[in-house]
């Protein structure tokens, strides 16, 4: 579940996240990634990677319909980089506390964990999705 959340991120769902039944969760996380770059407009573009979370334990319970309730660990980076040279990035008030210059592309770390739903019959459904930044640099 974790790789096809993660695609949501880095290609809008094209991929793995297709697999999802429509959530609110998902909806927002496909809002993310189409307004990616519109912070910068054509000075920046911003991308998303999956990467492997530092924690990689997940639980389960078996629901009484005979599906799974799961929290697994989510891990991405963000990579926001100048399309013109001698332009500069200048980070979050988040991401300047772990380096405050400004640079030309800023690679941001997030951990956290997803709630998802795997129906016995059905799409599995993504019913949350919290990240918080553990590195910027």
């Amino acid at each position: 579940m974790t790789h096809a959340y993660e695609d949501i991120f880095e290609s809008g769902g094209k991929n793995a996240g297709r697999v999802f039944a429509a959530s609110s969760t998902l909806t927002e996380a496909k809002r993310i990634y189409k307004e990616r770059n519109d912070e910068f407009g054509s000075r920046a573009r911003v991308a998303f990677f999956e990467t492997k979370p530092a924690h990689t334990q997940t639980y389960a319970l078996k629901t009484k319909d005979g599906g799974v309730l799961t929290i697994a660990p989510l891990s991405h980076k963000k990579e926001t980089l100048v399309t013109h040279s001698g332009l500069e990035i200048r980070p979050s008030s988040v991401e300047a506390i772990y380096n405050s210059r400004r640079r030309p592309i800023v690679v941001t770390d997030f951990h956290g964990q997803g709630l998802f739903n795997l129906p016995a019959n059905g799409k599995p459904k993504a019913l949350d999705g919290v990240y918080t930044v553990i590195d910027s640099r």
